[in-house]
């Protein structure tokens, strides 16, 4: 016999993570890919502001992943 599915315990909040997380890979990916052109890495102030922003977002999604693997 095959283990009941889980019942997620507020599929409404699970739908938001996980919307969550999806627009915060989007905006990683985009500032990955906008710190290699040469309108933000020949701009010192640019290619800092661009750094800290993907410091924030890979914290974010990590919290953000941590919290969906151990909704209950």
């Amino acid at each position: 016999s095959k283990p009941a599915p889980r019942k997620v315990r507020n599929p409404w909040l699970f739908e938001k993570l996980e919307a969550r997380i999806m627009a915060l890979e989007e905006e990683l990916r985009t500032l990955q890919a906008a710190s290699a052109t040469e309108e933000v890495y020949l701009s010192h102030e640019r290619l800092r502001d661009t750094q800290v922003r993907l410091s924030e977002i890979e914290r974010d999604l990590a919290l953000a992943n941590e919290e969906w693997a151990n909704w209950q």
